[in-house]
């Protein structure tokens, strides 16, 4: 009898099989048999996702299975749409937490911007496990239009990501949708930046005032104050080791503040007709000192002084988005040398 165990005890199970793709693949199909067990059943159709979206395991090896997997998809997506989640609001957990990316020097560009578990939902582990069906499957075909037009755009944008990978035809009103929404924008940019089709991403949103906008609104603010108001006060071109492009200096206050602050983000690419989601600079929380009479170019140099020697430290050791620990003595001369 196979033991239901806690839930520790089955995470551990899968985060084993999930370290060994040689190991994983071999346990299909038989590992399908515990399906019909509620406990397992999600954590085993996201390890087999995971094995047919890197080609580890064939469709063959659960084809048999393909009717349970329909009806399941099937019923899960009806509960999506009966639930009517807004799990696409401006501030949820996943945009706070994942719409902005820090540069790192140790990463290439996919592992830094971007990662499947990032839109990974049992539904669209479902959906992965549907998609090589696509076109020969009325059933499979009719549940994917469907999950395109979801209200959950987590699950959303995962699922249409999938399909355009895999040469599927997706509406350009799903993207159009999606970048609609402030806080998925960053999100969708990167995904399609990912799966290679950046020219699906609505031209009318790449503007570098904008996306620079979006990432203090979504990384500052919160569903219980979010930034009211955001000015921009500057742009200058920075160059430093190989890095070169333009910060951005803001002035902001959330909906619950009358006091302005000021916010630098940045790199955005020298060429302004491209956008760039990844911050190399991030500083927000410092207190705007208009009544002290302070040029604003001279904060804007202090910041952007202290964004490079934060960027000089050891990745793990740096404070990105920490509050500036500004300068009370204006302590730097060369206010004006980048």
């Amino acid at each position: 009898e196979t033991p239901l165990g806690e839930a520790y005890e089955i995470n551990s199970l899968f985060w084993s099989i999930n370290d060994s793709v040689q190991l994983a693949s071999g346990l299909f199909p038989d590992l399908l048999a515990l399906f019909q067990l509620e406990e397992y059943k999600e954590k085993l159709v996201g390890a087999l996702a995971e094995l047919v979206d890197s080609n580890a395991v064939k469709t063959d090896a659960y084809k048999t299975f393909l009717p349970t997997l329909k009806v399941e998809a099937k019923n899960e997506l009806k509960r999506e749409t009966a639930s009517q989640l807004e799990a696409d609001g401006e501030y949820d957990k996943f945009n706070s937490y994942n719409s902005r990316h820090y540069y790192n020097p140790y990463l290439n560009d996919v592992e830094t911007k971007y990662s499947r578990s990032n839109y990974s939902s049992y539904l669209g582990n479902l959906a992965t496990l549907l998609l090589p069906f696509y076109k020969t499957d009325d059933a499979v075909k009719d549940f994917m239009d469907k999950a395109l037009m979801l209200q959950n755009n987590k699950i959303r944008l995962g699922i249409a990501l999938q399909m355009l990978e895999k040469g599927h035809n997706v509406p350009d009103t799903v993207w159009k949708e999606i970048a609609k929404k402030e806080g998925w924008r960053t999100a969708l940019y990167d995904g399609l930046e990912e799966v290679k089709h950046l020219d699906k991403f609505p031209a009318q949103y790449i503007n570098q005032d904008s996306i620079t906008t979006l990432l203090i609104k979504n990384n500052i603010g919160s569903r219980y104050d979010k930034v009211d108001t955001c000015v921009l006060l500057s742009k200058r071109l920075v160059e430093f080791k190989e890095h070169k492009g333009y910060a951005y200096l803001y002035k902001y206050k959330s909906e619950k503040s009358k006091n302005w602050k000021l916010a630098l983000v940045g790199l955005q690419p020298t060429d302004t007709t491209k956008i760039n989601t990844s911050t190399l600079f991030f500083n927000t929380g410092t207190r705007l000192r208009e009544e002290e009479q302070t040029p604003i170019e001279k904060q804007f140099t202090i910041l952007i002084k202290e964004e490079i020697f934060d960027s000089e430290m050891p990745f793990n050791y740096r404070s990105y988005g920490r509050q500036s620990e500004y300068s009370e003595e204006y302590e730097y001369d060369d206010e004006y040398d980048y």
